[in-house]
């Protein structure tokens, strides 16, 4: 017998395993799990009706052979852009092959093995398929690096053609509704993939370019705006992405000038996309918005690297670093400053 059947049944609120006998239920009392004399007089079936259900889960670990770094602990922004380009190359062989969605893009997902970019931490991915849904799904991924829409939970390039509220549904179709539930779809993925090209030009500063403090100042400050949790950051990204001349290209710094203009272009295409895909609602699987979509996204971040290898940009800092240099300088030394012993009386 299974001791979590035994004993615990009951106490999670699990449903009870085929493989425990209905007379070991019986005699079973959750009571003498708690302290005698403890001041709880509820009764258990009370109790029992607070307690949360747990649903059953696996926790999965892939394992490679080559030793890997993470996207965030480079500091050579030409291997950052080769490894969002082999990102890119994985998304487009998961979508094409199963129709899978990573669902979270982040710094820590995009790996280098010394040589290619990689993609990892699949826990979220998802298959995408055209089953009609009532329901919508669940937000998943890293704030800093989610897609708008899937922040907000609803399409935000659906063109407003009719009255949503009126419209009705075509005759002969039970299943077609003037509002559908939101999914997430691939071009979010390529959206958290645009939102790093984002984070990448806003943290960090080429080192062969002269430092400007106030120039450091305003983009660390666009940084924050974009890339730090608070009130206001939903409407920030928002203007980011949808903006006609958003304004993190005036607070682009000068070295990455022909970068934000890269970006803007990645940035029209997802736009594009997103209104192409959104025309006709549920977005379907074979929609003609994805294939265009996934080729601009290589072919623009591969402008991205060959502008980094013409301006002669390769090893990059942290702008909070160059702004606190003191702090930078005890990171590298590890001469951190630690509480003075109690002195002697």
């Amino acid at each position: 017998m299974d001791f979590m059947d035994s004993q615990f049944i009951g106490i999670l609120d699990l449903e009870p395993s085929p493989l425990v006998p209905e007379k070991v239920m019986k005699p079973f009392n959750e009571d003498r799990f708690h302290i005698q004399g403890a001041p709880d007089a509820e009764p258990s079936v009370k109790r029992a009706k607070k307690r949360p259900r747990y649903h059953p889960r696996t926790h999965d670990r892939s394992i490679w052979k080559e030793v890997c770094e993470t996207y965030h602990d480079q500091d050579d922004m030409q291997v950052m852009f080769t490894m969002l380009q082999h990102a890119v190359k994985a998304l487009d062989a998961m979508w094409e092959g199963a129709h899978a969605i990573h669902r979270d893009i982040s710094t820590g997902n995009i790996l280098f093995d010394g040589t290619n970019g990689r993609l990892g931490d699949l826990e979220y991915v998802v298959f995408y398929d055209d089953e009609p849904s009532t329901v919508h799904n669940v937000k998943t991924g890293t704030l800093q690096f989610m897609a708008v829409e899937v922040f907000g939970g609803v399409y935000l390039f659906e063109p407003m053609t009719r009255d949503i509220f009126l419209a009705a549904a075509p005759a002969g179709d039970p299943n077609a509704h003037s509002i559908y539930p939101f999914r997430h779809n691939a071009l979010h993925d390529l959206e958290s993939i645009w939102w790093l090209v984002m984070w990448s030009l806003f943290n960090y500063y080429p080192n062969n370019a002269g430092v400007d403090p106030q120039a450091l100042e305003t983009q660390r400050n666009h940084y924050e705006a974009l890339f730090s949790p608070g009130f206001g950051l939903d409407m920030e990204r928002r203007n980011a992405l949808s903006n006609r001349r958003p304004k993190f290209i005036s607070s682009m710094p000068p070295p990455f000038h022909a970068m934000g203009e890269l970006a803007l272009r990645l940035r029209n295409v997802l736009g594009a996309s997103y209104g192409t895909a959104e025309t006709a609602l549920p977005i379907k699987s074979d929609c003609q918005a994805f294939r265009p979509a996934f080729d601009m996204t290589a072919v623009l971040l591969k402008d991205m690297q060959a502008s980094l290898e013409k301006d002669g940009i390769a090893g990059v800092a942290r702008v909070y670093r160059l702004l606190h240099p003191q702090k930078r300088k005890a990171e590298e030394t590890g001469d951190i400053q630690e509480e003075a012993p109690p002195m002697k009386k």
